[in-house]
Formats: C-alpha cells, sequence, structure tokens
C-alpha cells in the first residue's frame, strides 16, 4: 500500500486476485467510515458493481486521470497567478523609487510631455 498526496495506491500480492482486494478493502472501508467518503478508481465492471452495491462512489480510470490533470494544471496557474502578485506587491528599492522621483521630476521640469532618457 502506498499514499501519494492524500491517495491511497493499493497493489495485490503474487497470487491474489486484484478483484478480491478491492472489494476486501472497499467493505472495510465502508464498515469504519460512511460510504459516501470511499470513492474506488476501477474501469473493470464487476468491481464497479460491486463497489456500487456497497454504496460506494466509483470513478473510471480516465475519468479519474481528466481529474487529477486539471487539478495539477489548476494549481500550476494558481501558483503562477501568486507569483505574479508577489512580484506585484513587492515594495519599490530605494533604487526604484530614487528612479521614478527622477522621472516624474524631469517631466515636472519640462512640463507635460514623454519623458526621455
Amino acid at each position: 500500500m502506498e499514499r501519494h498526496s492524500g491517495i491511497t495506491v493499493v497493489f495485490s500480492g503474487a497470487g491474489e486476485k486484484a478483484d478480491s482486494v478491492v472489494g476486501e478493502i472497499t467493505e472495510r472501508l465502508v464498515n469504519e467510515h460512511s460510504a459516501e467518503s470511499v470513492v474506488v478508481v476501477s474501469s473493470d465492471r464487476e468491481v464497479s458493481q460491486r463497489t456500487r452495491r456497497r454504496g460506494a462512489e466509483v470513478r473510471g480510470s480516465r475519468e479519474f486521470a481528466n481529474r487529477v490533470r486539471a487539478r495539477v494544471l489548476r494549481k500550476g496557474r494558481k501558483r503562477k497567478r501568486d507569483d505574479i502578485e508577489r512580484r506585484r506587491e513587492r515594495p519599490l528599492s530605494p533604487r526604484e523609487v530614487e528612479e521614478w522621483e527622477r522621472l516624474f521630476q524631469k517631466r515636472m521640469d519640462r512640463g507635460s510631455g514623454d519623458v526621455e532618457e
């Protein structure tokens, strides 16, 4: 059994049928928790039917992969937005303040017009 980002991944052992392992774990989780909190990822028709009979949710492998990809992309976009916001909110350095003051002073000294370097 392995855990990755809050997801438990279970592999069947040598000589064990994966369907049986999924069924046993699903049954245990439904009994320990609530059926609504159990999600089984499988594209196997028999596993899906057994899981639904126990009241747990089933997601197909492709649907699950698409959800994971979408979440990763959203996190990536959010991280980019956060980086941009951090840069926007960064206070100006004393050198940058001096530069802006110099540019504004030039403009004021020349009247309205574009600042030239």
